[in-house]
């Protein structure tokens, strides 16, 4: 059995450190609920889960298996990221995907995060892992975009999965889970939550949850540009 993960020194210190360095704010549309959440934020490319993380209060996070061990995040970074993605000549994506295969897992390790093995049948253990963390009172941070690249301020396709965390855990435990929708404005620069959204059991109730929250996402960036662009106008100029 794998061993649960936890936040040590060193992640806490680095997330004081990165709230501080990003200075963004934090505003709650309704009160947090008491019990364990889980922050639901759009990827954004990682702009997302590294000001939600490190702006919120203390959560593990899901993160993409690969990057959790370093073969496997050598491997992603070579053999996907820089020289398929981003088009790298080989010698240079080897040396930078070997220096942050050092780095990365490690630092994922004192954050507490969760792998996530999208896919693949070990997908139950990033759930039950996650149940076990829910139900000791600790709260999760995930990412359910289909395309994680994009930069929109508004959240696409999404999984619907992860929903199925809140029947496993009130079954395990009684605890009744929380999802919090999270935008994260640039332009604003603050984090806002949203009202809590709460799962109903089957499949059916995961589908309706799924899609409440990306609707509430997606409500939340179209009022913040909607307020940027009042706040930009130009009022008219009477004549003298």
């Amino acid at each position: 059995m794998s061993k649960t993960p936890r936040w040590n020194g060193f992640g806490r210190t680095l997330k004081r450190c990165a709230k501080g360095m990003l200075r963004y704010r934090v505003v709650h549309q309704t009160p947090l609920p008491e019990q364990p959440c889980v922050y639901v934020v759009h990827h954004q490319n990682l702009f997302g889960p590294i000001h939600a993380v490190a702006c919120l209060p203390e959560s593990h996070m899901w993160v993409y298996w690969k990057f959790c061990r370093r073969k496997s995040c050598f491997d992603q970074y070579y053999h996907y990221t820089f020289t398929q993605r981003f088009g790298w000549p080989k010698p240079a994506a080897a040396v930078v995907s070997g220096v942050l295969s050092l780095v990365i897992p490690g630092l994922f390790s004192a954050i507490g995060a969760v792998p996530v093995y999208r896919g693949d049948t070990r997908l139950r253990q990033t759930m039950r892992t996650s149940v076990d963390l829910l139900s000791e009172g600790h709260s999760i941070v995930l990412c359910p975009d289909v395309d994680y690249q994009s930069k929109s301020a508004f959240i696409g396709e999404t999984y619907a999965g992860f929903a199925g965390i809140a029947g496993m855990t009130r079954s395990h435990s009684g605890v009744d889970v929380a999802f919090i929708p999270v935008h994260c404005s640039r332009e604003e620069k603050t984090i806002y939550t949203g009202t809590p959204i709460y799962c109903a059991e089957g499949r059916a109730g995961r589908q309706a949850c799924a899609q409440q929250i990306a609707r509430a996402l997606n409500g939340m960036a179209g009022a913040r540009q909607e307020e940027t662009a009042a706040a930009c106008e130009v009022p008219e100029q009477a004549e003298t």
